[in-house]
C-alpha cells in the first residue's frame, strides 16, 4: 500500500476529518501563545510611530522568548510524536482518532532530543557552505519515524536513518532542497501580503 502510487493521499481522504482536526488543534496550541507576541509588538510599533521614535521590539519580548522558546518547542516534539502515532497507526490497518495527537507521552522526550540532535547536525552541515545541511536533513530524515515505530534512542535512530538513507543520498539531500524551497516560499509569500 506504501508504494502505490497516490497511497498517501488515499490515507488523508479516507481520515480527512481527524488529520484536519489535528491540525486544527495543533495550529490552536501555536496561535494562543503568539497572540501576546503580535499585540506586544504591533502596540510598541504604533507606539513608537505616533511618537517619531524609531522602531524597536519591546524589551519585555526577550524575556518572553527564553521562557516561550523552549516550551514551543517540547510543544511542537510531543504534536509531533502524536502525528507519526497517527500516521504509523493509520499505515497498519488501525482506527485512528483525533485523540492520538496526544498519544506520544512516552516517547516526546526523546523525539525532543532526536529534533535538538539533528538541528545540531543541520547547523554543522550549514556551516559548510549550506548545501550540506541538506545532505543532513536527507540522511537523519527517518530518525523521527524510527522512534515513533521502532521505539530506538536517539543514537540509534539517527545512525539506521543514516543506513537507510546512505545510497540515495542524493535524493534525500534533494527532497530536502526542495521542501526548504517549497517552506521559504510560503515564508515569503506570507511576508510580501
Amino acid at each position: 500500500m506504501l508504494f502505490r502510487s497516490g497511497a498517501g493521499w488515499q490515507m488523508f481522504t479516507d481520515k480527512w476529518q481527524v488529520w484536519v482536526v489535528q491540525m486544527l488543534i495543533t495550529f490552536a496550541v501555536f496561535a494562543i501563545p503568539g497572540v501576546p507576541f503580535y499585540l506586544i509588538t504591533v502596540t510598541s510599533q504604533i507606539a513608537a510611530a505616533q511618537s517619531g521614535a524609531p522602531p524597536e521590539p519591546p524589551l519585555i519580548l526577550f524575556p518572553l522568548m527564553f521562557i516561550m522558546v523552549p516550551l514551543i518547542l517540547l510543544a511542537v516534539a510531543f504534536l509531533w510524536a502524536g502525528f507519526w502515532k497517527t500516521a504509523i497507526k493509520q499505515l497498519r490497518g488501525e482506527e485512528i482518532a483525533v485523540r492520538d495527537l496526544f498519544s506520544g507521552k512516552d516517547i516526546f522526550l526523546r523525539v525532543t532530543g532526536a529534533m535538538i540532535a539533528v538541528g545540531v547536525l543541520t547547523m554543522i552541515g550549514a556551516l559548510f557552505c549550506i548545501l550540506p545541511a541538506f545532505i543532513v536533513m536527507g540522511l537523519t530524515y527517518f530518525t523521527l519515524p524510527l522512534i515513533v515505530d521502532r521505539d530506538m534512542d536517539i543514537s540509534s535512530a539517527i545512525s539506521t536513518s543514516y543506513e537507510m538513507t546512505k545510497q540515495n543520498w542524493l535524493m534525500f539531500a534533494l527532497f530536502a532542497l526542495v521542501v526548504g524551497i517549497l517552506a521559504s516560499i510560503g515564508q515569503v509569500d506570507r511576508k510580501s501580503t
